[in-house]
C-alpha cells in the first residue's frame, strides 16, 4: 500500500509493488490548478545534490505515457501509477523525489519535494 503523508509529501512504498498515487494541484488562492497543458516527470533520486542523470526512478508524460491518468488534471489532480519495475530493485532505499512539470508557457515548476521510503518486500 502506497502511503502519503498529507502535510509533508513524504510517501513509503513496499518495493515491487505496483501503487498509485494522487497529487493534487494548488495555485497560489488554494484553487485548483488546471493542469491540462501541462506535461509532468517523477524523479526521485538519492540525494537532491544528484545529477538527473543519476536518477533511480524518471517516469514522465512524454516517455511513459501510461503510468499517467490525466483526465482530471483541468481540476487539478493527476495520477501516477507506480509499476513494479520502478522499485524492485530499490529496496531499504530512502530517496528525495521532485515531481516537475512545465506549464503551457514551457516554464518549469516544482510543486513537490519530498522523501520516498522503499520498503523491502518480504518474499513468501
Amino acid at each position: 500500500m502506497l502511503l502519503v503523508d498529507p502535510q509533508t509529501y513524504d510517501m513509503t512504498i513496499e518495493a515491487g509493488d505496483q501503487e498509485k498515487i494522487k497529487f493534487t494541484l494548488t495555485d497560489s488562492t488554494g484553487a485548483a490548478y488546471n493542469a491540462t497543458s501541462c506535461a509532468f516527470s517523477f524523479v526521485a533520486k538519492a540525494s537532491l545534490d544528484d545529477a538527473i542523470g543519476a536518477a533511480l526512478i524518471n517516469v514522465s508524460t512524454g516517455a511513459n505515457p501510461t503510468q499517467w491518468d490525466l483526465a482530471l488534471a483541468s481540476t487539478g489532480i493527476i495520477v501516477l501509477t507506480f509499476l513494479p519495475a520502478n522499485t524492485n530493485l530499490l529496496g531499504g532505499r530512502r530517496l528525495v523525489y521532485g515531481l516537475k512539470m512545465t506549464d503551457a508557457l514551457s516554464a518549469p515548476h516544482t510543486p513537490r519535494v519530498a522523501t520516498m521510503v522503499v520498503r523491502k518486500n518480504p518474499v513468501v
